[in-house]
Formats: C-alpha cells, structure tokens, sequence
C-alpha cells in the first residue's frame, strides 16, 4: 500500500459493520490511533473479541460529539450512514475530513483502480467483469466494494501488477475526494437514495465523483442510451469517453446491431450468447467487455467468459434447466419494480411463482408484464392479492401456503421451452429472515425435484 499517502494519525471509525470492522482493523495495521463508535450498546462476540485482541478502543451506545475533541485527523464513516448523523454534521463544521472506504483504495492502493457504479446493475455488472478478467489475468484481478468484500480487507493484498475492481455506490463515492479510477463505467442513472442525498441534484454529483479527478489518460464508460447521463459525463469528465449503446449502432465503444454486439465497430458475439436474459443485461455485458477490451483481453477470451456466466445469486439468477424449461431464481425480486424487470427479460411462456410479505401494496403496475405468464402459483401474506390480480388478468393461478408448495406444483405444470420464474415482487420477511435464505430454499426444492 502507499501508506505515506495517508498521513493521518488519529482516526475515528463510525460504525461497527462489515466495512467498520475492516476500516479499523486496516488503520490499527498501518500504525494509527483508532477509535470505533457505534449506536449499538454491544458488540458481537467475534468483533469484541478482535478489537480485544487488536487494541481497538469503543465507544457505544450513542454518538458524543466530545469525541472529536482532540487531536482527530479523520472520521472514517460506514456508507450507509447519512451526513445528518450528528457526529458526522459536528465533524465537518469542525473542518475534519469524513471519508468512506473508498477514499482509502484512493489513496492507498498500488493497483489501478476499475470502479462501477449506476443506479441499477452495478452488482451484475461488476460480477460479469469480474469473470472476464480473471479468466484473462486470473488472482491478479482483485474484487471489493459493495459488492460485499469490503475495500480495507483487499487493499493490503494488491500489488502494483494487480487490477482493483470496485462495486461503488453513491453513499461511498460522496465520501470521496482523491479517488481517481484508472477505468470508471457508470450503467445509468435513476432516481435514488434522495432521502439519503438530500436532492436529486446532490445524487447526481455523488455519482459523477467517480470521474471527478480522471485525466485524459484514463477511460470512462458510459451509458449513451441515457441522454442525461451523457451531458453530465460530457460537462465534467475529463477521461477519454467510451459510449455503450445497445439500441443503436456507432464505431466507437459497444454497441448492438441485428442480434450482435460490436466493439469499435467490430463483432464480438451475438446477444444469443448471453446466458442471462433481458437487455439490462445486454447492456451490462457491454460494460464488462468494454473494460475488458481496454485492458487487451481477446475476443474469443470474452466470449467463453460471457457464456458462462449465469449471473448474480439470486439476482434473475440461471440455474439448471428442468425437463427443458430453463429455471431463474430472482429472490433479490423484494416490489414490483424489480419483477417486472424479470418478466420483461423473456419472450417464452413464464410459469411464475410469487409471494411473501404483505407492504399494503397492489400489484397493478404488473399489468402490461403478464401476457406471457403462462400459469401462476401464489403463497405467503400476499396470496390472495396477488391470486386477485391473475384472476383479473386471466392467468391460471393456484394458491399455496409456503414457498415448496409452490415450487413442486409450477415443476409439475412446466413444460419443454418454457421458463419457471421465482420473481416474488414482495419482501421475504413473512416466512424468511432474508431474501437469500429465501433464494437457498428455492434452489434447495429445485434440487430436491431434480433428484427425484
């Protein structure tokens, strides 16, 4: 690491999570006076245990502002916690720094920097990368970020030779102010996370400080599609732009014409080569071999990657086919947003199963999604809502009580060619702790036919 590129001395690390705990085991390493507050009252044994061990003094069960008081140089602060935080409002009318973790790969690491971000994708995208460039340059590609891993457990491991590749979401990219991606892509831009942000105005800038300190030797990928995002990357990146597009043909960047997709006006693959459906993920393959193309990785490299793919777990996930219908777990499905996203990925008939906690919501907004829903079989809170919706649009529904249920009635109904879709487009708080124990059962039912 470049450690000399961080000169503070004494830290404050606000929140103890997975980022927390890793932030302050990093600066601990590099020789620094770390504090660690969190509201909670208790830490978790494991976590006690380390700071323990380490000499990592806690502060618990609030936030005073008297601890910064003193000679603080930084507060390090989990993402996920908002500016209005008062220790963080107190910091920053005290003129000390506040950071993210993204700011330290910033600074500390020796590899370049790869960093992905957008309102919708980021995490398939980054994954798909991923898979790309280590079947090209194998442990030297390194993985952190959002994307679960977090960034000051990888940074000690990376070397001037490796690659970083960084999921990052706008709560990290605000807290940054030198990080400066070698390569940056941003899928698109939504509205998001205002509560957060304050404005929509403030997530847009948020988002853009992943080209804010590019040059003109480093590459920004962008998603031409979206017209505002290309007058912002326009307006303020100074890195070469590199468009993607998978509506329309150009010569620069990644494209899509008649079924094929195209590199500097060059044929890479066709789009029938994707495993995973739906142009969202046409467009994420477009970033992924975008950055790959930039970093010299072959053609036929890309596509043996790309093929083999079958996505994020539980994220509009391809597992084995049954009898001939090909099977998708989209657990991650928690509204209605996100299922017609699914539906919309195929042109087949769809045996649908859905379900789970009931928000008080209607499933209306589904109507122009469900011509080629071919059978459903509902459970959880919300069956009989959503047994209500099928009826009115004419969709043979059968409901169940729990989730196997319904996994062995759409197995025994689905046919050769089609595609049983576990989209549930409710939370899975009502029968699971977390949508993916939820996901895990499905694949474990699934399987449990599969042997059968």
């Amino acid at each position: 690491m470049k450690e000399s590129a961080f000169e503070a001395k004494s830290v404050v690390v606000l929140g103890v999570g997975l980022t927390g705990r890793a932030v302050a085991r990093l600066m601990k390493k590099m020789g620094k006076k770390v504090l660690v507050n969190d509201q909670n009252q208790t830490l978790p044994d494991d976590v006690k245990e380390e700071f323990d061990r380490l000499g990592i003094q806690t502060v618990l069960g609030g936030h005073p502002l008297s601890l910064l008081d003193g000679d603080v140089d930084v507060l390090i602060k989990n993402p996920g916690i908002p500016y209005k935080n008062p220790l963080v409002a107190e910091a920053i009318r005290r003129g000390i720094p506040v950071i993210t973790d993204a700011e330290l790969a910033g600074l500390l690491s020796e590899a370049p920097i790869i960093g992905i971000t957008g309102s919708n994708g980021k995490t398939t995208t980054t994954k798909m990368t991923d898979h790309i460039l280590s079947q090209a340059f194998g442990k030297r590609v390194k993985l952190g970020g959002n994307i679960g891993i977090p960034i000051a457990d990888r940074l000690p491991e990376l070397s001037p030779e490796d690659f970083f590749l960084l999921e990052l979401s706008s709560f990290q990219l605000e807290g940054t102010k030198k990080l400066r991606p070698y390569i940056a892509a941003i899928t698109n831009i939504y509205g998001a996370h205002y509560d957060y942000h304050g404005s929509r105005q403030a997530y847009l800038a948020a988002k853009m400080k992943i080209t804010a300190n590019q040059g003109p030797d480093d590459y920004l990928i962008y998603n031409a599609h979206d017209k505002e995002l290309s007058q912002l990357v326009h307006e303020h990146s100074k890195a070469k732009l590199l468009p993607f597009d998978a509506y329309q043909f150009f010569d620069k960047g990644a494209c899509v014409k008649d079924d094929r997709i195209y590199y500097d006006g060059k044929e890479v693959m066709k789009t029938t080569d994707l495993v995973l459906p739906g142009v969202q993920n046409i467009e994420n393959a477009l970033v992924a071999l975008s950055v790959a193309k930039i970093l010299g990785v072959d053609n036929e490299t890309i596509l043996h990657s790309l093929k083999s793919f079958y996505g994020v777990k539980h994220r509009l996930q391809r597992i084995d086919d049954y009898h001939g219908a090909h099977v998708y777990n989209d657990s991650k499905a928690t509204n209605i947003a996100a299922t017609t996203i699914a539906l919309k990925s195929f042109n087949q008939p769809i045996r649908w199963i859905a379900g789970g906690l009931d928000r008080g919501n209607g499933f209306e907004d589904l109507s122009p999604y469900v011509s080629h829903v071919a059978s459903a079989v509902v459970y959880g809170q919300t069956r009989q809502k959503l047994a209500d919706f099928c009826r009115e649009m004419a969709i043979p529904v059968t409901v169940v009580d729990n989730l196997e249920e319904a996994v062995k009635l759409t197995a025994a109904s689905v046919q050769e060619g089609e595609i049983l879709l576990f989209s549930p487009a409710c939370a899975s708080w009502d029968q699971f702790k977390t949508f993916e124990q939820r996901g895990d059962c499905f694949i474990h039912y699934m399987d449990q036919l599969k042997g059968e």
